[in-house]
């Protein structure tokens, strides 16, 4: 990062960025040392006590038909308040994980339930569809722990208990929200023209995926028309800004834009290392749970960028804390 940003002559643009890294290692060195002294779940307790202010706020905006206009389709989003959508479906989506991860190990399923019910529901009424999207696979890993810990006619009960309140979630939700799904299938079909020239892009097809696909067109021909230098090493840290009215809305994109090719190649080592880690904590809930929440968060990045907010870098600490935690602990590591 630094380095990129001294070779483009953009070092004040790349300040920011820089100290949400550091921010981010901090935070989860302190949620390591913090679950040393106190334990895990009086750590994750005191996270889900923060998160719970996000999730009145955005009841109360339901309740009180306070709301906000999304993609000027007619569809709505309850944000509790906050500027963006973007901001509060993270904040709900991190609540998720950490509620999820406090149950993990219990073999209790009324709270997972309970967890996959209501942060889906208002997931659904903030209506940001990366999120909605991202979701799906801690859902799926909290259903699939209820399922492991349920007899054979239960399991029965389980999926189509799953199944039902999937429906009346998305039902119960802003008009026009699963409209707004339907674009997906011919969205990535899409992303195989990612390396064809903008100009070649059709009115239709820009508006695809509000947008995402036309703008990540826009940012890798423009980082393939760069210098052989910056091909490898980017044009740095936020140098987005000088080129383009909007962030790239995919981590990956950003990368390759501003760290270039080496960046991202690094970006990719460490997702796949911290997959990797996952894969070895023994505590299957625990597991199951981080395989779930770090899946979303990963989808996350490839519709926005959890990284460029203070929201994203918490959960992504909370992540890394957790998995060091339970990797340390000797009777919780597969050999």
């Amino acid at each position: 990062m630094v380095v990129s940003s001294i070779i483009n002559h953009n070092q004040a643009l790349a300040v920011a960025s820089i100290f949400k890294w550091i921010f981010l290692i901090q935070l989860a060195a302190l949620i390591l040392k913090a679950t040393d002294y106190d334990g895990f779940y009086k750590v994750v307790k005191v996270f889900s006590i923060a998160y719970t202010y996000t999730i009145i706020l955005v009841f109360l905006s339901f309740i009180l038909r306070v709301y906000k206009a999304t993609e000027g389709d007619g569809s709505v989003s309850y944000v509790g308040g906050y500027f963006h959508e973007a901001v509060a479906s993270v904040i709900i989506i991190g609540g998720m994980a950490v509620y999820s991860l406090l149950e993990s190990e219990k073999k209790s399923n009324s709270n997972k339930f309970k967890i996959f019910a209501v942060f889906s529901l208002l997931l659904i009424l903030i209506n940001y569809r990366t999120t909605v999207l991202a979701s799906l696979l801690l859902s799926a890993s909290l259903l699939y722990i209820i399922f492991l810990n349920t007899n054979f006619v239960t399991k029965h009960v389980t999926i189509f208990t799953g199944v039902i309140l999937c429906l009346i979630i998305s039902l119960a939700g802003p008009s026009n929200t699963l409209e707004r799904f339907q674009e997906i299938p011919q969205a990535i079909g899409q992303s195989a023209n990612l390396f064809d020239y903008p100009e070649n892009y059709t009115k239709d097809e820009k508006r695809l995926f509000s947008g995402r696909i036309y703008m990540w067109s826009n940012y890798i021909a423009e980082y393939l028309s760069g210098t052989n230098i910056q091909l490898i090493l980017g044009r740095g840290m936020d140098s987005w800004k000088a080129s383009f009215e909007k962030y790239a809305h995919n981590t990956f994109v950003s990368f390759l834009y501003e760290l270039g090719i080496l960046g991202l190649t690094l970006f990719s080592i460490l997702i796949l290392g911290l997959y990797r880690r996952i894969m070895t904590v023994k505590s299957s809930g625990v597991r199951y749970s981080l395989i779930g929440i770090f899946s979303s968060f990963l989808v996350l990045n490839l519709g926005t960028m959890p990284l460029w907010q203070i929201e994203g870098i918490i959960l992504l600490a909370v992540i890394l804390g957790t998995t060091e935690h339970h990797l340390h602990r000797g009777n919780y590591i597969v050999k």
